[in-house]
């Protein structure tokens, strides 16, 4: 009983069609609006971190003396590495 497997050697080369490119740009229904996927995925994120960076601060601000502050500088720096994006060179042409 001998099967043999075929496969199949040449890799598929189709694009994407346009109705999986927009499914990919979701439109979501929030409080009788529609926004972007993508939108609200930023804003949210956006604005659990502005939550988290003002905590920080208002946390080192008010911090009794001697209280270890550490906890707060790590979150403060951790949110503006976070949201800050990478530096990068670009080269100039003359």
């Amino acid at each position: 009983m001998d099967q043999k497997l075929e496969t199949n050697s040449t890799p598929s080369t189709t694009t994407p069609s346009d109705d999986e490119r927009n499914q990919k740009d979701e439109q979501w229904t929030l409080c009788c609006s529609k926004s972007s996927k993508n939108f609200v995925l930023f804003m949210t994120q956006t604005a659990v971190l502005l939550s988290v960076l003002f905590f920080s601060i208002a946390m080192l601000a008010t911090v009794q003396e001697g209280v270890n502050r550490d906890l707060y500088v790590s979150l403060l720096s951790s949110v503006v590495g976070i949201y800050l994006p990478a530096p990068q060179i670009h080269d100039v042409k003359p």
